[in-house]
């Protein structure tokens, strides 16, 4: 199992702010299903949104949380098991759902 990690040094009190990051793991996630090897995984973020394409700002498309793990579930079907938002305040609760699947 694969469980990526997007996560700021800011603190707890950053991890409970709306936060934006790359979607650098889904690059992770486009090469494993490019490369048919796909494996079961869970995303982990303290991010909310996440800034995706385009060279510069007014190209940029903001995706969700919603968003990303629409996308996932697309490319890694029944390997996707779920993406959860770290510093929520139901995220220990969504991670262990999850994983006792």
């Amino acid at each position: 199992m694969a469980a990526f990690v997007a996560a700021d040094s800011g603190g707890d009190r950053a991890a409970a702010l709306p936060r934006h990051a790359n979607l650098g793991g889904m690059d992770i996630i486009e090469r494993m299903f490019l490369m048919e090897q796909e494996i079961p995984t869970i995303i982990v973020t303290d991010f909310d949104y996440f800034p995706a394409g385009g060279q510069d700002a007014s190209e940029t498309e903001i995706i969700s949380l919603g968003d990303l793990n629409s996308r996932a579930s697309s490319l890694l079907g029944d390997y996707h098991l779920g993406t959860v938002r770290y510093g929520s305040s139901t995220w220990r609760d969504e991670f262990a759902f999850i994983i006792s699947r």
